[in-house]
């Protein structure tokens, strides 16, 4: 068992943190697999890495994200076409309705050397991951390291890409 799959199954049926580029891969995915090559947010990805994303995130009891998160895939995602997008705001709606949101207070957030490092909502995440029985799904590798250097559990998406291309 590598250490990606001993994280999953340590926290499976557990929490999951799932990062704003996946989240955005995510919900592309469920509007339009094939705008997931040609999306600017998500042209590093392939199909191949939405459907393995959607089998990770049904492993876990619950989602949780910030207000942080949920405003960046919004605004992000804002450059999809009139129809795409639509769909998009629909399963992003959806998305919000079954996930636990969790607030860091910005005040707080900004005390953290990750704010200066990162910025309000990767801050707020590296905070929000300190709570106990939680796991970061992520693609950022700087975000990665910085959870994983203060001791928290952390995949790197990157890391699971690679192994699908190995395997």
């Amino acid at each position: 068992m590598n250490d990606i799959e001993q994280l999953i199954a340590e926290h499976r049926g557990g929490q999951l943190l799932v990062d704003t580029n996946l989240l955005i891969l995510c919900l592309v995915g469920r509007t339009n697999p094939r705008r997931i090559e040609a999306f600017e947010r998500t042209s590093a990805f392939a199909i191949a890495d939405y459907e393995i994303l959607e089998i990770l995130i049904a492993q876990f009891k619950r989602i949780v994200t910030t207000p942080h998160i949920l405003t960046e895939v919004s605004n992000l995602a804002g450059k999809l076409a009139r129809p795409e997008l639509r769909r998009l705001r629909e399963l992003l709606r959806d998305w919000i309705g079954t996930t636990l949101e969790i607030f860091e207070p910005s005040s707080g957030v900004v005390t953290d050397v990750a704010f200066t490092n990162f910025g309000l909502a990767d801050a707020a995440i590296t905070s929000l991951c300190s709570r106990a029985g939680l796991l970061l799904l992520t693609a950022d590798v700087n975000l990665y390291g910085a959870v994983t250097n203060r001791g928290f559990p952390a995949i790197n998406f990157k890391q699971i890409q690679a192994l699908n291309q190995i395997c």
